[in-house]
């Protein structure tokens, strides 16, 4: 998940919201920057051996940024793996799941061509996409040959 995605993960998962960052976070860094929104606005600090860790090849990372809302609270079976400097979550996971549960507050879209983290998660994503496609797909004929 990606920005939005990333908030509507974590409260499908019984997580909370801050609803907005300026008047209810004391002391907290610029999460809305302007143009150019490609551009890396802040760095964040990963969780050592969260799986974005692993594609980052790095315990850090600078991101953009565009958001107003923010997580609150972690949602069920979901951990934070990635924190602004101010202590805003910036990225979740889900490191129980034997499916590629990984979101992310940023824009990881826009300067990916510049970006190797960016490209590492799209990477990942469109591997992971693939191998579920593959076994959906063997589950699929499977249970038309069982059934016919």
């Amino acid at each position: 998940g990606i920005c939005f995605g990333m908030q509507v993960l974590n409260v499908s998962r019984g997580g909370t919201l801050i609803q907005d960052i300026v008047s209810q976070v004391q002391g907290a860094i610029e999460h809305e920057q302007g143009a150019p929104r490609d551009s890396p606005s802040h760095r964040i600090r990963l969780l050592e051996e969260s799986r974005l860790a692993s594609l980052a090849g790095r315990d850090g990372a600078v991101v953009n940024s565009h958001h107003h809302q923010a997580i609150e609270t972690v949602g069920r079976d979901l951990v934070a793996s990635a924190w602004a400097s101010d202590g805003l979550v910036e990225a979740l996971e889900d490191p129980r799941s034997d499916r590629f549960v990984l979101a992310v507050q940023w824009h990881p879209e826009l300067g990916w061509e510049r970006d190797p983290l960016s490209q590492a998660l799209f990477s990942r994503f469109v591997s992971e996409a693939g191998q579920y496609a593959q076994t959906t797909h063997s589950q699929l004929v499977h249970a038309r040959q069982s059934s016919g």
